[in-house]
């Protein structure tokens, strides 16, 4: 095995459309696993249109005239591959962000969005609730006008948007192509009524009739249906946590983004971007224009600087801002504060330090690892990359890589096996100065592609910064392993396996919130345990977010606006199933239970949902919105003597 370094063109990007899972490890334009990318706009539009169709994309139709700083574009089917000979379009390596130094283009653009704010609108309506998720069982009874008699065959949905890819031909009644948006297929009310009126009475009809829609289901008959799940919290009939008890969110409309597979089983999340960004849109077209939306996200990945200036980040809270209140967003932080994937070291000059991680054998896919690193202007760092011997000692290792380099390990067939870059993104914000990405290829003898070794291979950062006076020299390095687990509910043979970072690694909690959760105008929802008997615990995964610490550069995120439960009596919270027609028999094994922050903020947004109803006009900021959601409910602290930052200490 040798390190080479890797063509200048490479230079530490990606060619829109590329999966980054798969494509650094041969550098060549690979069929993407992905039509869609989320680019960043900023002035001259048509510019960037042409930029983009001369590398096979088309702009989002919805997006055209919407004036929004950020869209979605898509590959034109049968185009060509995107060239990456002068980098056009390029994205950044593990971050998959659009290159905004190439489209050159600096004014924000600034245009009334139609249909996007609620401001100068006659009388307030009720709030919808809208859920982006998977596998969502929009034909359940829990999203009926009614659980029994008639009202039980009227849907509360207003649409239904699955964003699978399908072509023309595969597209029959009553499903239809999305209004303003070009691909995936929809269910409107009236459509969603008919299949639900002609249904039989009585056998399992739901399955057939998500059959005859051409939803295939072995999800159907799972209990593992996690839309259904966070949906029947936020807006079921009946509410998990309060039996019973009647309120304003039962009645509300709803609208569901039902995600393609492609985005949910990559677990790292970058393929989530566009997805997410166009559901967003789509619900706030469907809803009434006076209606306030309050939409849940329970999904986020693991690429990205997690502080609010990811090209999704930003271009969620764009919308926020835009909508002047009648959008809210509900995020989940995520379930990764104790799987030891962040690591995090503040390093002085001359100073390294080792982060190391261990490669399992028979892993079938690639494994990866992002670090960030501070800076104003880009310091001087290094990274070098060494797989370990058996007895401690290094065996072989890339030698030090700096900013504006890559090396490639390759095989001796010429496939490449292992990647290490350093570059400085686009555009900083945050004081982020430099992202390294590692790569290491799957060690899988059954996997055709190139291989690495199994065992520890070491990461080491090195500061290499001149000292000046009067000025912080030091380096804050945070390293994150990006996830490659399996969703739950999904079958994925042979199964990835997740690496961690080991031995003496700076593992901390710290940081651990996803992708999404630094957006800054969003609800950020973490988790606590729900004690039947007041004896309420934390949730041990609930992620936490950047902490306030000396020398850290720029705004930070310290964590979760505020928890809600995230389990009950130590167990899972209750689901109400996939399918509402099939007996619901006591389960021993809890199956039918889920735990996780994905739980929690449904939850969230369900009170959320009601104490703007309560309102009638919902606040226009962050704090307003909590403020009214903390007058509607009650709170309860965190036990004594725990630690106030590890989490926020508002739990509702």
């Amino acid at each position: 095995m040798t390190w080479e370094a890797a063509a200048p063109a490479f230079n530490g990007t990606l060619v829109v459309g590329r999966d980054p899972l798969s494509a650094w490890r041969d550098l060549r334009p690979l069929p993407p696993s992905t039509r869609r990318v989320l680019v960043p706009v900023k002035d001259h539009p048509q510019e960037v249109e042409k930029l983009l169709s001369a590398s096979g994309f088309e702009l989002v139709p919805i997006y055209r005239t919407a004036g929004t700083s950020f869209w979605t574009a898509a590959r034109r089917a049968g185009g060509k591959e995107p060239a990456n000979a002068n980098g056009e379009v390029a994205l950044q390596l593990g971050g998959v962000e659009a290159d905004e130094q190439f489209f050159k283009l600096n004014v924000d653009l600034h245009v009334h969005i139609e249909n996007l704010s609620a401001a100068g609108q006659s009388a307030p309506q009720p709030p919808v609730l809208g859920v982006i998720d998977d596998r969502i069982g929009f034909l359940h009874s829990q999203f009926c006008k009614a659980a029994a008699g008639e009202d039980a065959r009227h849907t509360r949905f207003i649409a239904v948007w699955d964003q699978t890819e399908i072509n023309d031909a595969a597209l029959v009644a009553p499903w239809q192509r999305p209004g303003k948006l070009s691909y995936g297929r929809e269910l409107i009310r009236d459509r969603i009524d008919e299949v639900l009126a002609s249904a039989p009475a009585n056998g399992r009809w739901q399955e057939s009739a998500y059959q005859r829609l051409g939803l295939a289901l072995p999800f159907g008959v799972t209990p593992w249906s996690h839309g259904t799940h966070v949906l029947g919290i936020a807006g079921g009939l009946a509410d998990p946590f309060s039996p019973g008890v009647s309120d304003a969110a039962a009645a509300m409309d709803l609208i569901a983004v039902q995600l393609p597979s492609s985005a949910v089983e990559k677990t790292h999340g970058a393929w989530l971007n566009a997805y997410v960004l166009d559901g967003l849109h789509y619900i706030l077209d469907r809803a009434p224009s006076s209606s306030p939306v309050v939409v849940n996200v329970s999904l986020g990945g693991s690429l990205g600087p997690r502080d609010g200036s990811s090209l999704l980040e930003r271009a969620i809270q764009e919308l926020i801002v835009l909508s002047k209140g009648r959008l809210t967003v509900v995020l989940a932080a995520g379930n990764s504060r104790q799987e030891k994937l962040h690591a995090h070291r503040l390093l002085e000059p001359a100073e390294s330090a080792s982060f190391v991680v261990e490669v399992a054998d028979d892993d079938p896919t690639p494994n990866m690892v992002e670090f960030w690193m501070n800076g104003i202007e880009v310091p001087d760092a290094t990274i070098a990359v060494s797989r370990m011997s058996a007895a401690g000692g290094v065996a072989e290792t890339s030698g030090p890589v700096s900013n504006g380099q890559a090396k490639v390990r390759t095989q001796g067939d010429g496939l490449a096996s292992g990647l290490v870059t350093v570059s400085s993104p686009a555009a900083a914000p945050n004081g982020v100065g430099v992202q390294a990405f590692i790569g290491l290829g799957q060690t899988a003898f059954h996997q055709p592609n190139a291989r690495s070794e199994a065992g520890r291979w070491q990461v080491e950062v090195t500061n290499r910064r001149q000292i000046q006076p009067g000025q912080d020299n030091r380096l804050r390095v945070h390293a994150w392993i990006v996830r490659d687990d399996i969703p739950a509910g999904h079958v994925v043979t042979p199964a990835p396996q997740q690496i961690v970072f080991t031995g003496a690694s700076p593992v901390e909690v710290r940081a651990t919130v996803s992708s999404m959760a630094g957006t800054r105008g969003a609800i950020v929802v973490g988790g606590y345990v729900l004690s039947s008997v007041g004896q309420h615990g934390m949730f041990a995964g609930s992620g936490q977010g950047h902490t306030p610490a000396g020398g850290e550069p720029g705004p930070v995120i310290s964590g979760p606006d505020l928890c809600g439960p995230a389990a009950v009596d130590g167990r899972g919270v209750p689901d109400v199933w996939f399918l509402s027609d099939v007996p619901q028999n006591p389960d021993p094994l809890e199956t039918r239970r889920k735990q996780g922050t994905s739980m929690a903020a449904p939850y969230v947004a369900r009170r959320l949902a009601n104490a703007i109803a309560g309102l009638g006009t919902p606040p226009a900021d962050k704090k307003g919105l909590l403020g009214a959601l903390l007058a509607t409910v009650p709170q309860m602290g965190p036990p004594a003597g725990a630690d106030p930052t590890w989490t926020s200490t508002v739990w509702i």
